[in-house]
């Protein structure tokens, strides 16, 4: 048995080994990437791409780039399908979608997956599980099915749930993981123009009502309309109040009598803008003269502080001047005293100088020529002896 035909029974299949396969899903990302980057005016080169690659597809469909899908042969779609940005369709089995489908964005939809055995996923083995999703089904933005999962008819599944099991017919289920939360009955009809909640929407939204020119809804009546406008947030000015309250009952009048007189509406509008403006102007002037006198007294605040800081940095000044100007006297007083203690000491030096000079002669250089003159006498008297013998032996 072929890798391919385990894959289609549901068994456990390399995905990876088979040439074929792996053939097939290089050509198959190869024309998303195609679709993907064909203008979205060319809706005929679009649909001739999907028509191509689908296994089955009706006369209406739309699906937003970009698109994703693994095979394409395995994904049928029904009538009115309609996919918003950012599908992506794992089709390794088969992803049937019924009629009046839509598909909000980042959505996925996972027939494959891969064993809780580590030694079986790291081999490289998978399995392939189908979609089918009934007629009549919305499915909010990011929600993920996974395989083996059936949705039924006339169901809405909530923006941002994980599908891990079948979801029946008519209910509205939501969460991750998905749990049905209620039926769909027949008081979802007119949830969304009843008065009730219109009220709702009011009170809990701050619902804004369109402009009076443009025209409310018949189930709508005045007194209700009224009703809600004098509950909104109103500004604190009593003048902000009048205008507002005014202005809705000019809202409401319209209404009353089915019918929107412009003209009229449109002079009250310039009424209530010339005198807006007239307040702003009379306000703009109170405030500009507020804002002179503040100025004047001000800068005179200015004007004196600064008299203030001349008089201090002059008198900082003299100080300063006066502190300098005895440091530098005490400075040559005390030049003064040490140059008479230096002449003092040279003259004390030249004194000892001469005592030394003096006190020389009774030094013991003295006898010390003394000693020379005796050494000499001595000398000579030696030398006489000597010429004495000499001149005897020679008689």
């Amino acid at each position: 048995m072929k890798e391919k035909e385990k894959c289609a029974r549901g068994l456990l299949y390399f995905a990876n080994s088979d040439k074929r396969m792996q053939a097939e899903l290089r050509a198959c990302k190869d024309i998303c990437f195609k679709y993907n980057f064909t203008a979205p005016s060319d809706k005929k080169s679009r649909e001739k791409i999907i028509r191509k690659l689908f296994a089955k597809t009706k006369r209406n469909f739309i699906i937003e780039s970009n698109f994703w899908c693994d095979y394409g042969y395995n994904i049928e779609i029904g009538e009115n399908f309609y996919a918003n940005h950012n599908l992506v369709i794992l089709d390794a089995a088969k992803v049937r979608f019924g009629d009046n489908v839509f598909i909000a964005p980042n959505c996925a939809f996972y027939t494959a997956g891969h064993p809780l055995d580590v030694a079986q996923r790291n081999a490289g083995l998978e399995y392939a599980y189908p979609i089918i999703v009934g007629n009549n089904v919305w499915i909010g933005g990011n929600v993920v099915v996974l395989p083996n999962v059936v949705i039924g008819d006339n169901t809405v599944i909530g923006a941002g749930s994980v599908v891990t099991k079948s979801i029946p017919s008519g209910v509205i289920a939501a969460g991750n993981p998905c749990r049905i939360l209620r039926a769909i009955t027949a008081e979802d009809k007119n949830r969304y123009n009843t008065k009730q909640n219109v009220k709702n929407l009011c009170n809990n939204n701050n619902f804004a009502y369109p402009a009076v020119n443009q025209q409310q809804p018949e189930i709508l009546e005045a007194s209700v309309i009224e009703e809600e406008i004098t509950q909104f947030v109103l500004p604190q000015t009593e003048i902000g109040e009048a205008k507002i309250v005014q202005r809705a009952k000019s809202v409401v009048r319209p209404i009353e009598a089915k019918s929107v007189d412009i003209a009229t509406e449109n002079e009250n509008l310039k009424e209530n803008i010339s005198d807006t403006r007239e307040e702003n102007l009379t306000l703009n002037d109170h405030s500009e003269k507020e804002t002179i006198e503040n100025s004047d007294d001000s800068n005179m605040n200015y004007y004196n502080s600064d008299e203030k800081n001349i008089e201090k940095d002059f008198l900082t000044e003299n100080s300063q001047q006066g502190i300098i100007e005895v440091v530098e006297g005490k400075e040559k007083e005390e030049d003064i005293v040490r140059a008479d203690e230096d002449k003092e000491r040279e003259e004390n030096e030249k004194n000892d100088g001469i005592n030394d000079d003096i006190n020389d002669e009774d030094s013991p250089i003295a006898p010390h020529e003394e000693e020379k003159n005796e050494i000499i006498e001595i000398e000579e008297n030696e030398r006489g002896v000597e010429i004495e013998r000499s001149e005897e032996d020679e008689s």
